[in-house]
């Protein structure tokens, strides 16, 4: 009996062997680690959570297991030296893994591989016969949309005229450097998008964009908006070309140079309305050019409203529509109109007088303290290609002699001609010693054609009548006490080709790391009448701007968190000085009391601010000093 219970131990143990050898096999792992490196790779497979056991190379269980980070995805194990606790040379681990490396990345394909290696060649996720396709849309390497129309149309009074259009859209890389971007059409669309959505789309906009590093060039139509300047400002429409660039001038890591340049035919000028709403009246409010050109267009999405110093938000469901085609604005019941609030609307607008150029170009270099800006601007009337009217040697000659005073650039718009029942015509007659034009139907003495212009209430002598003629009929009225009774007159109001420049030079110098100094000089150009060489001596006029300022955190124990911001500023503009667009805040002229139709001098500004602020609060102290001479 003792024999068989002997073998039968022994059966028992090595069956209890075998049994923890082949889980061990399994899932089970044990080993040494190190301890005189931070962070350990355990495995190569995750760890199963809560089955780490530690031990000290006695066999002693390792039970400070706070002084250890575990991440059992990775399968690391991160010493903590911070908590005082003297490890061994090395420690035993006993853990369980996953059949996986959970933290590790599993694709089919690498997709970095692919993007660097074969852009524009092939598309290796796409599966089947890849050539032989004759779609003229097929390009690898881009995402395209696009469409071609063909269309023929005819009637019983024309012959038969074949009509298409082309419309494309490009986005992607053309190799492995350069990325394109195009939306390309072989018809213009006349037609600008509704103003009451708070977003709109051009639909005529047509351009491509080729990008290489950074460096970026775009052909068609672009928008240019205010460079990083106090005294440039402005939004410009155009259609040709724009070049940016960034680059290292090779001389110090922390230096940067930003080049761009732009040359284009600008579609619209800036104009600036100023009014009072009407009790009650929410609109339309008829909108005007610089000139009070009365028939505009303006361009879509260049508008900003303001009301009462706030600026509004175009949309049905929010502060306002516009109708850009008609130049007219209304205001929804979100903000009730009266006689008291204070509007603002500042837009392009399409002014088809001549053909008019821009060129910009700005030059910024900046380091670790520096940072240089400079900016110039040209636009220009091509005043021998107008476009709206069509001028003769003599309305030449009419502007070439007004100098600067373009409001007296008139010209008379009256013609002799044939009598026809079909036009409205005239009759002269002499009253009171006024050379009179009367409207009449009689063949014998009616034949003079007139062309009337507005001018302005009580600087003309003729009223717009109600008439059962072909075309608008104007009434004269006899002055009174050597005063015009109307508004209009039979002359044509010719429109000066005009040229405006502006250049800027601007620096920060950051005297440490809490404070700085900033300083910006301008000087414009502004040319009213590229016809005449007189009145020449106003064109120019300068303005600079200047200050310091220095940020210190708060020390004392009960503004700790607060950071103080103090500034001083000096600005200083010439009476001849002449903007692109304004660049100062919308309510400057209300926060001191001038109109719009205040005398010019030389400007004189000096500003002190404190600001107090954290997280969510602030307080600010301004002290201001304006004075205009």
């Amino acid at each position: 009996m003792t024999c068989k219970a002997t073998i039968l131990s022994l059966v028992f143990t090595v069956s209890i062997a075998f049994s923890a050898l082949a889980q061990l096999q399994g899932n089970t792992r044990q080993k040494f680690i190190a301890t005189n490196i931070d962070t350990v790779i355990i495995d190569s497979l995750s760890i199963i959570p809560g089955s780490v056991t530690l031990f000290f190379p006695s066999g002693a269980s390792f039970s400070n297991t706070n002084s250890v980070l575990l991440n059992e995805a990775a399968s690391q194990l991160i010493y903590l030296r911070n908590n005082k606790q003297e490890y061994p040379d090395s420690l035993l681990v006993v853990y369980k893994v996953f059949p996986l490396l959970l933290s590790k990345t599993y694709s089919k394909r690498d997709r970095g591989f692919i993007e660097k290696n074969y852009s524009g060649l092939y598309n290796p996720f796409s599966y089947g016969d890849q050539g032989g396709d004759n779609n003229i849309f097929k390009m690898e390497g881009l995402q395209r949309n696009g469409n071609i129309s063909r269309g023929v149309s005819f009637g019983n009074n024309q012959d038969v005229v074949v009509n298409s259009s082309f419309n494309l859209q490009l986005s992607g890389k053309l190799n492995d450097d350069v990325e394109i971007l195009a939306a390309i059409t072989d018809n213009n669309i006349p037609v600008q998008p509704e103003g009451n959505t708070q977003q709109i789309q051009d639909f005529d906009k047509v351009y491509i964009q080729l990008s290489k590093n950074k460096n970026k060039l775009l052909v068609g139509d672009f928008e240019l908006r205010r460079p990083e300047s106090y005294f440039m400002n402005f939004f410009k429409k155009g259609q040709g070309g724009v070049f940016s660039s960034e680059y290292l001038p090779g001389i110090r890591k922390d230096q940067v140079m930003r080049t761009t340049f732009s040359g284009a035919i600008s579609k619209g000028k800036f104009a600036r309305n100023v009014f009072n709403g009407l009790e009650a009246n929410q609109g339309p409010y008829k909108l005007v050019g610089s000139e009070n050109e009365s028939f505009i267009i303006v361009l879509s999405g260049t508008e900003k409203v303001f009301m009462d110093g706030e600026q509004l938000s175009r949309g049905e469901q929010f502060d306002y529509i516009i109708d850009y085609n008609t130049a007219e604005i209304k205001f929804t019941t979100r903000r009730p109109i009266t006689k008291d609030k204070r509007i603002v609307v500042e837009f392009q607008y399409s002014d088809k007088n001549y053909s008019r150029t821009f060129i910009y170009v700005n030059q910024e270099y900046e380091d670790s303290r520096l940072k240089l800006k400079a900016n110039i601007f040209s636009e220009q009337d091509a005043k021998n290609q107008p476009l709206l009217q069509d001028l003769d040697d003599e309305q030449k000659i009419k502007l070439a002699s007004v100098g600067d005073s373009i409001q007296d650039a008139i010209f008379p718009n009256i013609d002799s001609v044939a009598f026809n029942s079909t036009e409205v015509l005239y009759q002269k007659i002499d009253s009171l010693g006024y050379e009179v034009y009367l409207y009449s139907t009689d063949s014998t003495v009616a034949y003079y054609r007139l062309g009337f212009s507005f001018v302005g209430a009580n600087k003309g002598n003729y009223i717009p009548v109600a008439a059962s003629a072909n075309g608008r009929v104007f009434k004269w009225l006899l002055p009174l006490n050597n005063i015009p009774q109307g508004s209009y007159e039979p002359v044509l109001l010719l429109i000066s080709p005009k040229k405006q420049q502006l250049f800027t030079l601007g620096a920060d110098y950051k005297l440490s790391s809490s404070s700085k100094v900033f300083f910006e000089a301008a000087y414009s150009n502004y040319d009213v009448n590229l016809f005449s060489n007189s009145d020449k001596a106003n064109d120019g006029g300068y303005a600079f701007a200047g200050g310091i300022e220095k940020i210190s955190r708060l020390s004392v124990d009960t503004l700790k968190g607060w950071k103080l911001t103090s500034s001083l500023r000096l600005e200083h503009v010439n009476t001849q000085f002449k903007p692109l667009e304004t660049f100062r805040t919308t309510e400057f002229n209300r926060d001191w009391n001038l109109s719009n139709n205040s005398l010019e001098g030389n400007e004189n500004a000096v500003g002190a601010a404190l600001t107090l602020a954290k997280p969510g609060q602030k307080l600010d102290i301004n002290l201001r000093l304006f004075k205009r001479e």
